[in-house]
């Protein structure tokens, strides 16, 4: 058997009028009557942050226009100029929701409406941001994405970080360099990773020469399979034999 509760949530038929009279609506008081206020749906804004705002944070300041009472009567109202600090946490996350409680238009009739700024990224010319990571790109020759080589990258904090590439930079190869991200926005001195992506350029035009000398590098590489060191530097040296003029050969031992 069914309750009062069950079909209307409370268990005294009278608990609505209760809460009106305990807690009534507010109302508006005008020559033409007295209402009942009602609060008007937010106002929401896009709120575009640099990186450079997201990582060091601090008070980013809008300008708005709302119409405000003009004397203490509240019942006219005219066109003014505010001006709203908004608070940026380092690390803040895109879509954040900074809400003004009924910074909205004042009337009398109604109840003014939350002003509400969402976050979002701005794009920059360097990096993107990838939840806390920061992601770039740097360009490397075949040379240097073979046999290693240094990059300087300039952080998003204006620092020059120089990194050693001892990596074979292959399709797909990612450098991560642990706590150059974003500030994490729970734990602020946290922060990130730097993600580095390569774009090798390949040479137009190898010589002959130069592509017998990589041939056998990699015949080298493939039969060593860099398992055994001391084979390879025995396959080095004897390689290094085989080239030497026949006329400048030593005897052999007898």
């Amino acid at each position: 058997m069914k309750t009062y509760k069950d079909f209307f949530g409370t268990t005294s038929p009278y608990a609505d009028l209760m809460d009106y009279l305990l807690d009534p609506p507010p109302l508006y008081d005008l020559p033409e009557g007295k209402g009942m206020c009602k609060k008007q749906p937010p106002i929401k804004h896009q709120l575009y942050l640099t990186l450079h705002e997201i990582f060091f944070g601090g008070v980013k300041k809008m300008k708005i226009q709302r119409l405000e009472y003009t004397g203490p009567e509240k019942t006219k109202t005219e066109i003014r100029e505010k001006i709203l600090s908004i608070p940026i946490k380092p690390g803040i996350r895109p879509r954040t929701e900074i809400i003004f409680p009924e910074e909205g238009d004042q009337n009398p009739a109604h109840i003014s409406a939350d002003i509400i700024f969402i976050t979002e990224d701005k794009g920059h010319e360097h990096f993107v941001r990838e939840e806390n990571n920061l992601v770039t790109e740097a360009d490397i020759t075949l040379q240097d994405a073979l046999l290693g080589t240094t990059i300087t990258v300039s952080t998003i904090d204006h620092r020059l970080i120089r990194i050693p590439i001892t990596d074979i930079v292959c399709p797909g190869y990612k450098k991560v360099v642990k706590g150059e991200g974003m500030p994490i926005l729970e734990t602020p001195e946290e922060r990130g990773d730097l993600v580095i992506k390569f774009n090798v350029e390949y040479p137009p035009y190898l010589p002959k020469i130069s592509r017998n000398l990589m041939q056998r590098a990699f015949y080298l590489a493939k039969i060593g399979g860099g398992r055994n060191q001391e084979m390879i530097n025995k396959m080095v040296l004897a390689d290094k034999i085989m080239r030497v003029d026949p006329v400048e050969q030593l005897p052999p031992f007898e």
